[in-house]
């Protein structure tokens, strides 16, 4: 075997490079509203023996003021009963079919999946409709899937990345409803099967939900069950929409001990404006240069270049009425704090290095190539059909939407960068600086290089008990 040549191999801190971008296109829907006032979009395809349904109604977290679960659980208990069939009938009669039923809640949307053969969507479609419109919620079901959502939830406290996310999420968006991953247990402790019957009634407005039709079926002969299923249908909307939430003023740090972690959580986040803002694309792409794979500024200097992680990325998240960007890792415990001067040194460094042409395309080859790959599956275009209703999308978004980020320019990639001049917001979860516990004076004096970014730390418990807090380079 001859000598290996080093122009076979790209370099490790780059992506490989592709003289195009890639291409496809999105599937083109229909669309139109049932008398009941029901939107509906379909997308048939033949290609499959598959039909996905999707039933979107909107509200989810944003709904759920003040915050008690209400949204999750109806998610949880409507299938635990109907006024024609018990949950076994439900779990039976979905399994002889060959059908599933899962259920998806998220800041703006609760979202009813049903996936059957396309052979029996007739009779799936039957269960999934007395699922929707007739639940009886029985009393014993919600106590047993409130208690159990509860220990979920303490289960989750163990986990670094879920007990970040809590403090993130708090300190960006505050009392908003966005900012509260999960209820407080009191909340979940006090829950009966009238407050769901009251939750189903405020939330089942068939003016604000969507029926989505994907694979192979006739969407007119979905929509005549539907139709007749739905007609007359008496409830409306009668949850307060909350108002956006407001960025707090100064930036905020936060110590989350978790005695004998042997790594720390990083977060860094900043609160970004809603879906369809100037920023969105443009920052998307910012985004996937700091943290959207290998090849990312982060991944590059925290794995490659210092040895401290395994990876380094960035989460860009946009909703109805806000959204926030989140760049985020997990460190040896012994290097927090060089871990987390790196972080610092790299988002101060975007307004004098913003990302050149490569980065950029490197970045959109990334992007448009998930793109297309994930909306090959039958779930992933129902998803992107959720996505248009829930954030009032135009029609043709998904079909321009390559051509959207391929028209993207540094100018606009480097301005969206000027979030981060906004005040950070800082999580770390872990043991303590250097793997001692947090001494609150230390905080103050020896992380001094966030001062520009972050007015105030705080060190909390793993229950979201305040323990100390001080201000920064004071």
């Amino acid at each position: 075997m001859g000598a290996l040549r080093t122009w076979e191999f790209p370099p490790k801190d780059r992506a490989p490079v592709q003289p195009v971008l890639p291409t496809g296109s999105f599937p083109v829907h229909t669309r139109g509203r049932l008398s009941s006032g029901l939107t509906w979009m379909a997308v048939p395809r033949s290609d499959v023996e598959l039909v996905e349904l999707a039933w979107v109604v909107e509200g989810g977290w944003r709904s759920d003021v003040p915050r008690r679960g209400i949204p999750e659980l109806l998610g949880r208990c409507m299938p635990e009963g109907t006024v024609e069939r018990s949950v076994h009938q439900i779990a039976f009669d979905l399994e002889r079919w060959g059908a599933y039923l899962h259920v998806d809640v998220d800041e703006d949307a609760v979202t009813f999946h049903l996936t059957s053969l396309a052979s029996t969507w007739m009779e799936a479609l039957g269960v999934f409709l007395d699922v929707l419109l007739q639940p009886t919620f029985p009393a014993l079901a919600v106590r047993r899937e409130a208690r159990r959502w509860a220990q979920q939830i303490e289960a989750s406290r163990a986990e670094p990345e879920f007990l970040a996310r809590e403090r993130m999420r708090a300190s960006l968006f505050g009392a908003h409803p966005y900012g509260q991953v999960v209820p407080p247990a009191e909340a979940l402790e006090g829950l009966h099967r009238w407050d769901l019957l009251a939750g189903y009634a405020e939330r089942m407005d068939l003016t604000r939900s969507a029926l989505l039709i994907v694979g192979a079926v006739d969407p007119e002969a979905v929509l005549r069950v539907v139709e007749a299923a739905t007609a007359g249908w008496p409830l409306r909307a009668r949850w307060d929409e909350p108002s956006p939430p407001e960025p707090e003023p100064d930036g905020r740090a936060h110590w989350v001990l978790r005695p004998q972690s042997v790594q720390t959580e990083i977060w860094v986040g900043v609160p970004v404006g809603p879906v369809g803002t100037p920023d969105w694309l443009p920052g998307l792409v910012l985004s996937t240069v700091l943290g959207g794979g290998a090849s990312g500024r982060l991944f590059v200097r925290l794995r490659e270049e210092k040895g401290y992680t395994y990876g380094a990325y960035s989460r860009h998240q946009r909703f109805l009425r806000g959204g926030w960007w989140v760049v985020s890792t997990q460190v040896r415990k012994d290097v927090t704090r060089a871990a987390l001067r790196e972080v610092a040194r790299i988002l101060e460094d975007l307004p004098e290095r913003p990302p050149d042409r490569a980065e950029i395309e490197a970045a959109l080859r990334y992007v448009i190539g998930r793109f297309v790959i994930h909306h090959q599956t039958l779930q992933a275009v129902a998803q992107r059909l959720r996505d248009l209703f829930i954030y009032r999308l135009p029609d043709d978004f998904w079909q321009t939407y390559t051509d959207m980020l391929a028209a993207v320019t540094p100018a606009a990639v480097a301005e969206a960068g000027s979030a981060w001049r906004s005040p950070w917001h800082v999580v770390c979860v872990g043991e303590g600086p250097d793997g001692r516990p947090p001494d609150v004076g230390a905080l103050r004096t020896e992380w001094d290089f966030l001062e520009p970014h972050v007015r105030m730390w705080h060190v909390w418990d793993v229950y979201g008990r305040l323990i100390g807090e001080t201000g920064v380079g004071c």
